[in-house]
């Protein structure tokens, strides 16, 4: 799987006033454009909404948001996953088990939204931006987390961030017994795909070479030398094996660029087998620099 570009954070936390309008089942598109949905405010910095498309279940999708989410210590072992007949060669994370966001767990709430029934033709038409996120009433603190069951089409993206209108998306790909069989397993789904995609809401961009027409774009983690010097020149050593500080050639979309680390989490997968790199099981698999600037953004 790959993940999708990053997005540009939000800026600042105004407080809207919206009052709650309990969603419904939608059972189409035109249904779903008939009514907007508006929810209570909350006071925390940030609120992540989770909002279940095609998922009927609400049980089986509350224990898919406490995988991603992964507030315990994972129990992901080689040996489960053999016992468990998976072929997976890696151990994965949720959300507030990694920096930063560990740290700053009380900055965040979660909500969990009814199931939306919206079923589309192929796989390309749910990454379009905008097919649900106009249909609501986000507060400003709302970081909207769309969790799509594709109905069996093939698709090869975990999830991806909107820079347009700032919402994540993330894709079911693998069959619904096979998800059942990870869950029941205790292994967790789609590759660090949520704390990657909130990585790219604020503010980070992919460490990996994407193709796409350049833009003169500079990223905090993919920037020139001379940028990358003053932005983390300070942390350059820090880090152990492939998290530890340099410049690296070649992100995003600019081969002539600089990313901090030759791998973070803000590249495309594990390289390789996770068990070549002991360095990346801990909680800091972000990166020392990309740590720093997201805190930079939380505090």
């Amino acid at each position: 799987m790959l993940f999708a570009s990053g997005c540009i954070s939000k800026e600042g936390n105004e407080k809207s006033n919206n009052t709650k309008s309990t969603p419904t089942t939608e059972q189409s598109q035109d249904a779903i454009d008939e009514s907007e949905q508006t929810y209570p405010e909350k006071a925390t910095d940030y609120n992540l909404v989770f909002i279940p498309v095609n998922i009927q279940d609400s049980d089986y999708f509350n224990r898919i948001v406490d995988e991603y989410l992964d507030t315990e210590e994972p129990v992901n072992t080689f040996e489960t996953m053999k016992e468990c007949g998976i072929e997976f060669n890696k151990l994965e994370r949720g959300l507030f088990t990694q920096e930063p966001y560990k740290s700053n767990k009380e900055l965040f709430t979660v909500e969990v939204l009814p199931n939306i029934d919206y079923v589309l033709n192929s796989f390309e038409e749910y990454l379009k931006d905008n097919y649900l996120i106009s249909k609501f009433k986000f507060r400003e603190n709302d970081v909207p987390i769309f969790v799509i069951n594709t109905g069996g089409l093939e698709g090869g993206v975990a999830g991806n961030c909107s820079s347009k209108n700032k919402y994540i998306k993330l894709f079911l790909t693998l069959s619904e017994e096979e998800i059942e069989k990870r869950l029941n397993c205790g292994i967790m789904l789609n590759d660090y795909a949520l704390t990657h995609e909130l990585s790219h809401y604020f503010g980070l961009t992919d460490e990996r070479l994407l193709e796409g027409e350049q833009k003169n774009e500079v990223f905090p983690n993919c920037t020139t030398r001379e940028d990358a010097e003053k932005s983390w020149g300070n942390l350059v050593g820090n880090g152990e094996g492939v998290l530890r500080v340099g410049y690296f050639q070649g992100c995003d979309k600019y081969p002539d660029y600089v990313r901090p680390t030759e791998w973070s989490l803000m590249g495309s997968n594990l390289p390789g087998r996770i068990y070549d790199h002991p360095e990346v099981l801990g909680d800091r698999i972000l990166g020392e620099f990309n740590i720093r600037y997201i805190e930079g953004k939380l505090n």
